[in-house]
């Protein structure tokens, strides 16, 4: 019975290095340089966005984002209602970089 488990583990252990030649490392190499480029476009991508969606929400304030009014009530301003906006997008970003929300000009 010992033969048999070591046979096995034998043949497992070929199986795993035919799979793992050199052609196949190359291209898991390649496919990983490609996702890594992918990913920092679409960091720069989405940073750009955010940074024109601040800009964006706040040229309405005021203008198309108005206070939020029951008969003559005030429940909540228009600031406030921006600021809420502008938390959303900031909660949204995945990542910080130099922008950091803590800063009032970040997004300038």
């Amino acid at each position: 019975m010992p033969g048999k488990n070591t046979e096995i583990i034998g043949n497992f252990y070929l199986q795993f290095l035919e799979k793992w030649n050199i052609s196949h490392l190359l291209l898991e190499t390649i496919f990983a340089i490609i996702a890594t480029a992918f990913l920092i476009a679409l960091y720069v991508i989405l940073r750009t966005l955010s940074k024109r969606v601040f800009r964006f929400i706040e040229s309405w304030r005021g203008t198309r984002i108005h206070s939020l009014r029951f008969q003559s009530l005030e429940l909540i301003s228009a600031t406030q209602v921006t600021n809420v906006l502008l938390n959303l997008v900031k909660a949204l970003r995945v990542f910080n970089g130099k922008d950091n929300p803590c800063y009032k000009d970040s997004y300038y």
